[in-house]
């Protein structure tokens, strides 16, 4: 490997040898003629090829994909229909309620970024971030309020306190919602279980209305619920049960069942159980994870075979990323497998 000079011995081989005065001239003349040439022949910035644009584009992190196509125009039109990168989820904390700092952390690039939010200044209770979809977060403060948060555009949706049950004290066990906010079939959907899995409620709203509407459902088959929000899957809402199986909400028919198959993972565990276990959607695909307190017990992921109705064990996950957590959880493929 070359060395490379330092700037004192640049200085000092400069003033060495006077003799070669002409010739170092003559040598920075033609290097200066050949940056000319080489300037002359680039490319400017916004006559890049799009191929190398999106390229570009699918390597950057979200804070710099925002400052993308302030370049030029060229870069703004690049920007708006690449659908190669991919954006990591970020953590997202309320660290000081008092000046409204909300942090994110950018595992990708390990990189923590603070935002200011006035919605979350001087709240007065406990605030618990519960679902997060297209850059807007629900939260919760307290028992009963509850909003959605846009924390980089700062818009803020006040929801109608959440109804709650006599045998419950906190807020809805899970919460997902359809589309963006702005669209006109968006509806937010609360979900309530009886700890012992004999009743399940379930709460919509609309923008507009002024409470939520209220749904009870008493199945013949019990169900014991996770933590984890519901996901949207085919048009209809699953919950993964603590054993494995599977209750399925319609908004469209408004029913609930709870599903034959598959068959539950863990058939013979106590509804008790405290495993962690999250549902997510991928690719088409429902992947269920299991996962304790213990560290140095494995987790367990399986995705469902949709044309047997079996629960597949996965035993390398490939190029998929998995971000869990007690209600979010994420997959995303990444496009750099070795």
């Amino acid at each position: 490997m070359k060395k490379m000079q330092t700037a004192e011995e640049d200085i000092f081989n400069s003033s060495s040898d006077v003799s070669k005065s002409e010739e170092t001239d003559s040598s920075i003349i033609g290097q200066e003629a050949e940056i000319e040439r080489d300037t002359s022949t680039s490319r400017r910035w916004d006559e890049l090829p799009i191929e190398l644009l999106e390229l570009l584009f699918s390597r950057l992190s979200l804070v710099d994909c925002l400052r993308f196509p302030s370049v030029c125009k060229e870069w703004s039109k690049a920007s708006s229909f690449s659908q190669k990168g991919v954006i990591w989820p970020w953590l997202m904390h309320l660290p000081n309620l008092k000046f409204g700092s909300c942090k994110f952390f950018d595992p990708f690039n390990c990189k923590e970024y603070t935002l200011r939010s006035d919605a979350v200044v001087g709240a007065c209770d406990h605030l618990a971030l519960r679902f997060s979809k297209d850059g807007w977060v629900v939260v919760t403060e307290g028992n009963k309020k509850i909003f959605m948060l846009n924390p980089f555009t700062g818009q803020v949706i006040k929801l109608p306190p959440a109804p709650t049950l006599p045998f419950k004290d906190y807020i809805f066990d899970g919460i997902s919602f359809m589309s963006d906010p702005a669209s006109p079939d968006f509806v937010v959907y609360g979900f309530v279980f009886q700890i012992c899995g004999e009743f399940v409620e379930i709460s919509s709203w609309r923008p507009g209305e002024e409470e939520w509407t209220l749904l009870e459902f008493l199945p013949d088959i019990p169900f014991y619920p996770t933590s984890n929000n519901p996901v949207l899957f085919q048009g209809e809402y699953y919950c993964l049960g603590r054993k494995g199986e599977l209750g399925v909400f319609n908004p469209e028919l408004k029913t609930w069942n709870v599903l034959s198959e598959p068959e539950p993972i863990f058939p013979n565990a106590p509804w008790y159980v405290s495993e962690y276990s999250h549902l997510i959607e991928l690719d088409g695909d429902l992947i269920s994870v299991f996962r304790t307190d213990e560290l140095k017990q494995p987790i367990r992921v399986f995705k469902l075979d949709q044309s047997k109705m079996v629960w597949e064990k996965i035993e390398d996950l490939g190029n998929m990323t998995l971000f869990v957590d007690h209600r979010n959880s994420i997959a995303i493929r990444s496009p750099d497998t070795k």
